[in-house]
């Protein structure tokens, strides 16, 4: 399998990863995790790392016969790309043309929302200012951006779980019990 798990910060990827890890316990899962690097060729730098760790994932899927789960990847670039880089992160696109996302029965897209007022307050507790906003309004954008990019994804095993009033015990077994029925 090779998953895509998004959303904004602190609405629970590394938890849902690190549950999944020890869930399947028997399959080695590998993490890749993206963030942005501030260059000049920011878009031509993004293409190329993307491009090198779908070919690593696909590499370790197939010959390893490992799990891949990509903790923010590429998908962030369509909200945070025109929220607050100045570009549309549109070549993502291209990307899952590429490498025809909608042709992989073993790709996932999980995309974890929850309330914007929720996502600020953890981010004030986390405390190490990571996140782009800790703005209700802001969050609000980043929400509904991750929505529209969950939407537009060709990839056709994907699942949007909004974590308000779920454990992430819930949120997990949504999971486990999305892939197993995709097969």
């Amino acid at each position: 399998m090779v998953i895509f798990i998004e959303g904004p910060d602190c609405v629970g990827k590394d938890t849902l990863i690190k549950n999944i890890k020890n869930k399947f316990n028997e399959i080695p899962f590998h993490t890749l995790h993206y963030s942005n690097v501030n260059t000049p060729n920011v878009i031509e730098y993004s293409k190329k790392l993307y491009e090198q760790s779908l070919d690593l994932a696909f590499f370790i899927q197939k010959t390893l016969e490992s799990g891949v789960m990509f903790s923010r990847s590429m998908y962030g670039e369509k909200v945070y790309g025109p929220l607050y880089r100045d570009y549309s992160g549109d070549y993502v696109d291209d990307l899952e043309k590429k490498y025809h996302f909608d042709e992989h029965k073993f790709l996932f897209l999980i995309t974890l929302v929850d309330e914007p007022n929720r996502l600020c307050e953890r981010d004030k507790k986390r405390g190490d200012n990571q996140s782009f906003s800790t703005d209700v309004e802001q969050k609000t954008k980043e929400i509904n951006l991750f929505v529209k990019m969950h939407n537009e994804s060709i990839i056709k095993n994907k699942l949007l779980i909004n974590i308000h009033y779920k454990s992430a015990e819930d949120v997990l077994n949504e999971v486990i019990e999305f892939i197993a029925n995709s097969y």
